[in-house]
């Protein structure tokens, strides 16, 4: 029944899908109850991205670049950002490394990020692309390869870097995100984030992070969260509900600052 109604979902007209949507997130259902969102789709993303309003010389932090296919995208529609990555696997760094070498606003670290700066393990199944900080429950029976990496806090890069604000703080760090916003209290404080961009799905089940711990601490610092669909059309949720908790598919949510 679930995949007839992504199918019959996908097949519709986009303003109708886009009605129906808007339905669907006054009840706290939309995407949830057919897929859990719209995972990782390029052309989602990049209206998603579109509709931020980001400046032409934005900055951006790209925490769990991986390959840099995401950064390439943000590239395609502000290519006169500044974009941080930030990567922890030596093997992906090398390869941003080449993979940017001819850009000169685009800056590589070769760290992960949480809620305080120092080491921890990463968890590799033998997909670079779901690397974890957390080790995966649903793949208890496969060895994963652990590697011990560098992690720093959003703050004390800010703080080092000298920089004042970012305007998008992308996050895909398969269940680590509640740690990487704990790590940026004191730009939040000063309302120095202007959008933040983060998954919720089946990772967090191995982070022990429910939905209402994101909600809570983004809307604590004045954020506004919205759910991004499949045609990248943002769904503000006007307040928490239980649906929202969700973990049988991933779903995409943009939060940006009021006022």
């Amino acid at each position: 029944m679930k995949r007839l109604l992504v199918v019959a979902f996908g097949v519709m007209p986009r303003k109708v899908r886009h009605k129906l949507g808007a339905n669907f997130v006054r009840t706290g259902e939309f995407l949830q109850a057919l897929r859990g969102g719209s995972g990782w789709n390029v052309q989602s993303e990049k209206r998603a991205i579109s509709k931020l309003g980001l400046p032409n010389d934005a900055i951006i932090f790209d925490v769990g670049a991986n390959n840099g296919e995401w950064t390439a995208l943000a590239l395609e529609i502000k290519p006169s950002a500044t974009v941080h990555l930030f990567e922890p696997q030596p093997a992906l760094v090398r390869e941003l490394e080449n993979k940017f070498l001819q850009s000169d606003h685009v800056f590589i670290h070769g760290v992960g990020l949480g809620d305080m700066p120092g080491e921890l393990k990463l968890y590799n199944y033998g997909d670079d692309h779901l690397a974890s900080f957390h080790a995966r429950q649903e793949r208890s029976f496969e060895t994963a390869t652990e590697t011990t990496v560098l992690v720093d806090t959003v703050d004390d890069v800010v703080s080092r870097l000298g920089i004042k604000e970012i305007h998008l703080l992308k996050m895909d760090v398969e269940g680590h995100e509640f740690s990487v916003l704990r790590g940026c209290e004191s730009i939040f404080a000063r309302r120095g984030v202007r959008s933040v961009q983060f998954e919720f799905g089946p990772s967090d089940v191995n982070s022990s992070v429910m939905f209402r711990a994101l909600f809570e601490l983004l809307v604590s610092h004045g954020f506004d969260i919205s759910r991004i669909d499949i045609d990248g059309n943002l769904y503000k949720i006007g307040a928490y509900k239980p649906e929202l908790e969700s973990y049988s598919g991933v779903a995409n949510y943009v939060a940006t600052l009021s006022g």
